[in-house]
């Protein structure tokens, strides 16, 4: 984005919280396997960014339309308090 001109990137990230449970069959190990995959690529991708804003969604899957307003709101409100913070700073 900074090649585009950008000033400043904000990247927003909906972050879970890692369970240290031992998973009980070859799906969930399978499963684990590929969020981390999908964690170590966002992480990588997310270089370069001036201000990063990590928000624990807690177990949420991807096509999961169920939460999508509940993430929303939370997805707004932290992002308020964080703009709020990077304009102190300027």
């Amino acid at each position: 984005m900074k090649q585009l001109g950008a000033d400043r990137v904000l990247s927003i990230v909906f972050d879970e919280d890692e369970s240290e449970s031992c998973d009980k069959n070859l799906v969930e190990v399978a499963g684990r396997s590929i969020n981390l995959l999908c964690k170590e690529l966002s992480n990588y991708e997310l270089q370069g960014t001036c201000d990063v804003l990590k928000i624990k969604s807690g177990k949420v899957g991807l096509l999961d339309m169920s939460k999508m307003d509940e993430l929303y709101e939370l997805g707004y409100k932290k992002a308020k308090e964080f703009s709020d913070k990077i304009l102190q700073n300027y």
